[in-house]
């Protein structure tokens, strides 16, 4: 892992200290790991910026901002973009397999029954950011495919018992309530 160097404002310490902590360490976060980054860039390169080596194997050619969703909150990253290639890390692997997590998460939320409002309302109090309506219907769409392939599986095996689970409603018919299940 490559050494990383981090100054902190006057301004951000003194937020960090007696402000707004969470905004302070969002922006810290975030510092942090565009220094990791860039630090990872040059040891690809095998030059720093700007430098001039007979090692350097590529060239930096700007960055891509990227919005990466963190414990501490939403963080915007400045991910180094090469001339000849693409830039790989290891940094977002560790977090792809937590947004993964998450995804899964809010799909069993859906699942059980939570409305897509009260989950975006539970992502805002848990992560600080919030995932719209729409998101959270979109992430739930992956599942449909995967319930139709359950549901259209040949069943080509015996079996002794099968299991059916229903819902009991009171219904009326004429003047008696009656309780009916509904499969």
């Amino acid at each position: 892992m490559p050494k990383v160097e981090l100054n902190l404002e006057d301004d951000e310490l003194k937020e960090l200290l007696l402000g707004d902590r969470d905004k302070a360490m969002q922006s810290i976060m975030a510092k942090i790991l565009d220094e990791i980054l860039k630090s990872e860039a040059t040891e690809q390169i095998k030059a720093k910026a700007y430098e001039r080596s007979d090692e350097r194997t590529n060239s930096r050619n700007g960055y891509r901002v990227r919005q990466l969703t963190t414990r501490v909150g939403s963080l915007e990253l400045h991910v180094p973009k090469l001339r000849h290639g693409n830039f790989s890390t290891q940094l977002f692997k560790r977090y792809q397999r937590s947004e993964q997590a998450f995804d899964l998460a809010l799909m069993e939320m859906v699942i059980q029954g939570v409305s897509t409002r009260k989950v975006a309302e539970i992502t805002k109090k848990l992560c600080g950011t919030t995932f719209s309506k729409s998101t959270v219907s979109a992430l739930c769409n992956n599942l449909d495919d995967q319930v139709l392939d359950f549901n259209r599986r040949p069943l080509t095996q015996k079996y002794a018992f099968v299991y059916a689970d229903a819902i009991l409603f009171k219904v009326h018919r004429g003047h008696v309530v009656t309780s009916n299940s509904l499969l």
